[in-house]
């Protein structure tokens, strides 16, 4: 399997999920459509990404670039840290240091 097909996958599966959970109304999708969206803006690009860092031009369709990958995961990831922020607001005042307790 090459590495263009998978990444083209994982576009897909989180494409699918995105309209599935839209469409059944058990929430909110947006979540797998800021995933889905910049991972499809970095595979149009792949082409021209490759031609910038010298890729062979035997496998070109197969390749993917490395700054291919960083263009796709920078907003799912600061998408990720923008949902657990949340998350550890709420829990991590719970946690009480048992150094200072009498």
């Amino acid at each position: 399997m090459s590495e263009h097909s998978l990444f083209s996958s994982l576009v897909l599966i989180q494409s699918f999920a995105a309209l599935v959970i839209q469409l059944i109304g058990i929430g909110s999708a947006a979540i797998f459509l800021l995933s889905a969206l910049p991972l499809f803006i970095a595979l149009l690009l792949n082409p021209l990404l490759l031609s910038l860092e010298g890729g062979s031009r035997t496998g070109a369709r197969n390749e993917i670039a490395l700054s291919t990958y960083a263009l796709g995961q920078a907003s799912p990831l600061f998408s990720g840290v923008l949902l657990l922020i949340p998350v550890v607001e709420v829990f991590v005042p719970l946690v009480r240091p048992q150094l200072f307790t009498p």
